[in-house]
């Protein structure tokens, strides 16, 4: 008797672990609910492939860029039933207002996969430092001409906050056959750093103030994104901009220090 149930046991064990079931949001407590209406908490990891073709390595094991079967059964083993998966702005919109479907079909047989495996799936507008071209990813290049690159232009009275302004030409960063700099160059420096540039400042303040239209394309963006994922079942929520920058680092310096 002791044998059959220890094996019953391990059996369930090593069952095919269910897909994910359907969560809710209690917005009154601000939280999350499963079916019998208990508070859930997740445990979860990120899955954001910064360069193209901005999707996990799916076909052999990577220790860096991989989401393979085995690594959803590692995950699975380890305790985790979330993913927090990248799908940024310069992946979707390609060239301006025209929007790579075939890419979001991609990334809805994904998400469908990570359900049926028992994964809940947050979409997340990543981004770091914004652009390729300022040593980061995130929103299209092709939004990110002419940026100012004077720091006079933000004020330097304030420059002790940062040590100095440097602008991205003061890098002396070698650039791909894209126009885009190297990825080895860029990693010499803290990626933090170049927030404080002018060009990335300049460039978040067109994305808060609408210049150029750049919010609205943002938006267009999210809204074409949500309507492809909108009936996958294993989209838990949607994370409008990953660690979005408070801007106006030299012309308003306290708004970092601002809580809503």
């Amino acid at each position: 008797m002791k044998t059959s149930l220890l094996s019953f046991a391990l059996s369930l064990a090593h069952a095919k672990q269910p897909a994910a079931t359907k969560i809710s949001v209690d917005t009154n407590h601000r939280v999350m609910t499963d079916a019998f209406g208990r508070h859930v908490i997740m445990h979860g990891v990120n899955v954001v492939p910064k360069i193209a073709p901005y999707l996990p390595v799916q076909d052999k094991f990577d220790p860096k860029h991989s989401l393979t079967d085995k690594d959803m059964d590692d995950l699975k083993a380890w305790g985790f039933n979330f993913v927090r998966l990248g799908v940024m702005w310069e992946a979707v919109e390609r060239s301006p207002q025209t929007y790579n479907m075939t890419y979001l079909d991609q990334i809805d047989q994904l998400i469908t996969k990570l359900g049926e495996n028992g994964f809940h799936v947050l979409v997340d507008a990543h981004q770091d430092v914004a652009v390729r071209k300022l040593c980061g990813e995130g929103f299209p290049n092709f939004y990110a001409t002419d940026l100012d690159h004077e720091c006079d232009t933000f004020g330097t009275a304030l420059d002790w906050l940062t040590g100095d302004c440097r602008n991205a030409a003061s890098y002396g960063w070698r650039y791909d056959a894209d126009g885009n700099p190297l990825i080895e160059d860029c990693t010499k420096v803290m990626f933090a750093n170049y927030y404080s540039m002018p060009e990335t400042i300049d460039l978040f303040e067109r994305l808060y103030n609408n210049k150029f239209n750049l919010q609205d394309r943002f938006i267009d963006y999210w809204a074409v994104v949500s309507k492809r994922l909108a009936g996958n079942k294993y989209v838990i929520g949607y994370d409008p901009l990953n660690e979005p920058f408070s801007s106006s680092l030299y012309t308003e310096p306290f708004i970092m220090l601002e809580r809503g």
